[in-house]
């Protein structure tokens, strides 16, 4: 579950202050692609910011780290030691870091997430993925664009009810979810504090319904509370809670799959030992036995072989081939004289 809007905005308002004018100490890999931030500013407790593309933005005190790949190296060289400020940039999902030296990190946080990092006059300078969207490319020497959007928050009542009445979902928690961008929790919770039914159309709304939607929807916007697994104290401890949780059991799983996978190496070599251990002591036996048999062999005469072995109770095919003998004995046979 990807953070939303109006969750990015709270946290944004929130947290932009404290992390506005911090000193990036260091850059950081961490799981889905994400990078960590490790700020610098007197009184910061949470020193760590997650920008995890496709998913969340948080600040943390813990800091679980990956090591550094080519992209994050190159994040460090461009950033390490700038000062940064943090914005949401054009009304999306994307969290812009600014740098002092007016290079720029947008972090996209929608599927399927991105990081680019652009100079001064917006221009691509690398991205985490490379991307062509038709009128939307994400490549080196492009000018960065967000994907295309009309959505403003409504300032008033009549923005708000035209949202609504216009709305061409299906019926009122759509309109709210998608049109409104509050995703289906929100608007569940919304309708259902109203008690308004959810299935009904949006241009079936009486004036006092939209009335009532508008002041609940203006309730949630301007206070700094989200839910997950309950309502926030502390939006930001809510976000960090929820996705290290998130981050920790990927990274179970991750340790998981690769003690997993060491196993199954440490088994196959094992095997391995102990199938060259039975043959080395195989071959020690055919050795001691040709050792201690070694007079049947010394008049290199065929039948003269044939006849020994059988006096040994086994049968075998003697073959000269010049220089050399050739001796065919059956496996069951050889076992029964090294045995």
């Amino acid at each position: 579950m990807q953070i939303n809007f109006y969750e990015l905005l709270k946290w944004l308002r929130e947290n932009k202050k404290k992390i506005n004018n911090t000193l990036i100490k260091k850059i950081y890999k961490t799981y889905r692609n994400g990078i960590i931030l490790e700020l610098f500013k007197p009184g910061l407790s949470k020193k760590y910011l997650y920008l995890i593309p496709g998913l969340a933005v948080f600040l943390s005190d813990k800091k679980i780290s990956l090591p550094a790949d080519n992209f994050v190296m190159r994040l460090r060289k461009d950033f390490d030691g700038k000062r940064i400020e943090i914005d949401i940039y054009d009304n999306e999902r994307i969290v812009v870091v600014r740098s002092n030296d007016n290079k720029k990190i947008f972090v996209e946080l929608f599927p399927p997430g991105n990081i680019v990092v652009v100079d001064d006059n917006d221009t691509i300078q690398y991205a985490l993925l490379q991307r062509n969207f038709g009128i939307r490319k994400i490549r080196r020497g492009e000018k960065y664009i967000p994907p295309p959007s009309n959505f403003k928050i409504p300032n008033n009542f009549e923005e708000f009810k035209e949202i609504i009445v216009n709305s061409k979902r299906k019926d009122i928690v759509r309109a709210l979810a998608i049109d409104l961008r509050l995703g289906g929790k929100y608007a569940e919770f919304l309708l259902g504090k109203l008690k308004i039914d959810k299935n009904k159309k949006p241009k079936d709304l009486s004036n006092s319904e939209l009335e009532m939607l508008w002041v609940a929807y203006k309730s949630f916007l301007t206070n700094n509370k989200i839910y997950y697994d309950g309502w926030s104290r502390d939006i930001n401890e809510s976000i960090e809670k929820y996705y290290l949780k998130y981050l920790e059991e990927e990274s179970l799983i991750k340790l998981k799959e690769k003690k997993e996978k060491l196993e199954n190496i440490l088994k196959t070599q094992l095997e391995s030992k102990y199938r060259l251990q039975r043959e080395i002591e195989r071959l020690q036996k055919i050795g001691n036995f040709l050792m201690i048999y070694s007079w049947i062999f010394e008049e290199y005469n065929p039948k003269n072989i044939k006849k020994e072995f059988e006096k040994l109770g086994v049968k075998l095919e003697v073959k000269d081939d010049g220089p050399k003998l050739k001796i065919n004995i059956r496996e069951e046979d050889l076992e029964k004289l090294i045995s």
